[in-house]
């Protein structure tokens, strides 16, 4: 298969083992009631919009009925989120799954835009949130290369293997932060190359881990 196939068949592939009960995804994540699950995922396979009261995790402030379309659900580590279309917002934004305290499916249904795309507009991101979209590039030394090899960093990736034996990883996506959080994990075995917002980013976080 091309690798374009192989990378949307990759996280079908986890999922069904997940769900066959032969793999097991561990590490500290929210736990979000069955009942949020189960109605997300009725309205979203029956394609109809549903009224939510949702909370904000940074305001705390609570919204009643907010209308909304949901289009899929992010299960990732730490904090996860249901992609929706905001009939309040005109627009897809990201909603906490722990900020949802009542969830009522309507009868009334629900199509995504003709020219949005999910998968197009999630590898605008590195991980979840959706910012300013770079040209980023990383170098990993000859040490750490050969693991490096091993990571899907983004979808869009390209990776060029240089005469010294480091590894060199190109892709487009926005999420600073989050590209920062996963570049402390290598330590000195990584430099970023570009963009420059990058690099300060990481410097800044950096001085606030210490």
């Amino acid at each position: 298969m091309s690798g374009p196939k192989r990378t949307r068949l990759e996280p079908d592939i986890a999922a069904l083992l997940e769900a066959d009960g032969v793999a097991l995804r561990p590490g500290p994540r929210e736990r979000i009631p069955t009942e949020t699950l189960n109605s997300l995922r009725q309205a979203i396979l029956a394609g109809v919009w549903i009224d939510a009261d949702h909370r904000s995790r940074g305001s705390d402030t609570l919204s009643r009925n907010a209308r909304l379309g949901p289009l899929a659900m992010l299960l990732g580590d730490g904090r996860q989120y249901l992609v929706a279309y905001s009939d309040w917002a005109k627009d897809v934004r990201l909603f906490a799954l722990a900020g949802f305290e009542g969830i009522e499916l309507t009868n009334e249904s629900f199509e995504r835009a003709e020219d949005f795309n999910l998968s197009a507009w999630l590898q605008q991101s590195f991980g979840v949130w959706q910012e300013d979209v770079y040209d980023v590039v990383w170098r990993f030394t000859p040490e750490a290369a050969q693991d490096a090899r091993l990571y899907l960093f983004h979808p869009t990736q390209e990776m060029t293997d240089e005469p010294d034996g480091s590894l060199t990883v190109r892709f487009r996506a926005g999420g600073l932060n989050e590209m920062c959080w996963h570049l402390f994990r290598w330590g000195k075995q990584v430099d970023i190359v570009a963009p420059e917002a990058l690099r300060e980013r990481f410097r800044s976080m950096a001085m606030h881990v210490r």
